[in-house]
């Protein structure tokens, strides 16, 4: 037992300096001086110095089956470092830093403390991007925020689809808009918002309040050429801004209406105007004038696009007050 042992023992011994040979012979290959190591370089720079002829000089690479292949880390407690990979050219430079938890710089108006950076340091300019027909994702929290697509279109929210720019969600711009082109809205009618006496629901025929400045209510009385439009629910255009104490009022468009057929059934294509119930529209029956059948001007709320034989019910109204 004690001879196998000794027989190990001699075995490690005698295979240590065998070992170190690769990186002593030649001596021209690796160069030592009190803190610095160099490898193919006589004049290393700060810690170690790599240098070769080679298309990639080192090449590191794990035979297991490990995520972290390169590990780049400050040991010390000092909180206010940031360890970086920066890659030189002539004129062009770049950094990935990982900054420490109480690091003080700031970048873009925000402290890096605990940050991760890729950062551009010098030269033209810094180009993200692949180089063949592949998209490009941008997330966090684990989900797809920006999608640019392999032909350039980009998806926010969601995958690029047909178009430039798809946002899936709310979008709010607070400069200016400027649209050389056309816009193409779902729903078919153009709202403001404004502010309101009582609870309007959608489809309320309103007019201006005659008690506040500014404001609607619910219309009441028939023929009342104070109308000022509907509430609606889902406009296409929205002009104004919210408040808790407005409605959106559609003044143009196609809009659902509440009609009350009770008076006389309302065909396609048959004016509008304000009935005696509240909120609520009716036929506008023609009068005689000169001998000459016209409907009461400044009453009209638009012209019905959908009939309704009896009752009281919602149909889609073009809007054209007049």
């Amino acid at each position: 037992m004690r001879l196998h042992r000794y027989l190990v023992f001699m075995a490690i011994v005698l295979a240590v300096p065998a070992a170190f040979a690769q990186w002593t012979e030649p001596a021209a290959d690796v160069v030592s001086t009190t803190d610095k190591v160099g490898v193919g370089t006589t004049t290393p720079g700060s810690g170690a110095g790599l240098a070769g002829t080679q298309e990639a000089p080192v090449h590191v690479q794990s035979t297991q089956n490990k995520n972290t292949i390169l590990l780049i880390q400050n040991q010390t407690n000092d909180l206010n470092v940031a360890p970086t990979i920066r890659t030189l050219a002539d004129v062009a430079s770049q950094n990935f830093q990982s900054h420490a938890s109480s690091r003080t710089v700031t970048r873009f108006g925000q402290a890096l403390g605990g940050w991760n950076e890729f950062l551009a340091v010098s030269g033209n300019g810094l180009i993200l991007g692949t180089n063949n027909a592949t998209p490009m994702i941008l997330g966090t929290n684990s989900t797809r925020r920006i999608h640019i697509g392999s032909t350039g279109n980009v998806g926010i929210g969601g995958i690029a689809g047909a178009f430039a720019l798809d946002v899936t969600g709310a979008m709010h711009v607070s400069g200016n808009t400027t649209i050389d082109g056309n816009i193409a809205a779902k729903y078919q009618d153009v709202a403001e918002w404004v502010p309101a006496i009582g609870d309007l629901g959608p489809a309320t025929v309103v007019i201006v309040a005659p008690n506040a400045q500014n404001n609607v209510q619910a219309s009441s009385e028939a023929y009342d050429t104070r109308i000022a439009g509907v509430i609606s629910a889902q406009p296409g255009v929205i002009l104004g801004e919210k408040g808790a104490d407005k409605v959106m009022v559609a003044t143009t468009g196609r809009v659902k209406v509440r009609v009350d057929a009770s008076s006389a059934p309302i065909q396609a294509g048959d004016l509008l105007v304000t009935s005696n119930k509240q909120g609520v529209a009716m036929k506008s029956q023609p009068i005689e004038v000169g001998g000459v059948k016209m409907h009461r001007p400044g009453t009209l709320i638009g012209k019905a696009l959908e009939p309704l034989a009896s009752g009281e019910g919602e149909i889609l109204v073009l809007l054209s007050l007049q």
